[in-house]
């Protein structure tokens, strides 16, 4: 639900908003509203742990802006099925290559459903 507001959002913004911009902004708020919620849990990572946090932030960053720039060219219908599927493909390959855990057959239906509703969702709206 909160994905779907967020991608509609998007395609909002972006028809007075620079893709640049959206980005920025989302990713001020949510460095100054997020540490709010777990500065109690908080641990200094070690070095490999930083490391591993800088590339997440790295490539969040990047998917960030690529998925932006979308939603201008795009409406939100057609972009969702192709952001469910690339989500559950890279998930379950940086599972099984970092943490050497197979993804489940219940994992792939899953997703399959998931995708399928969404693309046939996606369907039924552009009708």
């Amino acid at each position: 639900m909160l994905a779907a507001m967020a991608f509609i959002s998007l395609q909002e913004l972006n028809k007075h908003n620079s893709p640049k911009n959206i980005v920025f902004y989302f990713h001020l708020l949510g460095s100054i509203l997020l540490p709010l919620f777990f500065i109690a849990q908080w641990k200094m990572p070690t070095l490999h742990g930083l490391t591993l946090l800088l590339l997440v932030g790295g490539f969040g960053l990047i998917f960030q802006l690529l998925l932006t720039r979308a939603f201008k060219y795009a409406p939100a219908n057609v972009i969702t099925p192709f952001c469910f599927l690339l989500a559950s493909f890279f998930s379950s390959i940086c599972d099984w290559l970092f943490w050497d855990n197979v993804p489940s057959l219940n994992f792939w239906i899953g997703s399959l459903v998931i995708i399928i509703a969404v693309s046939l969702l996606a369907r039924m709206r552009a009708k």
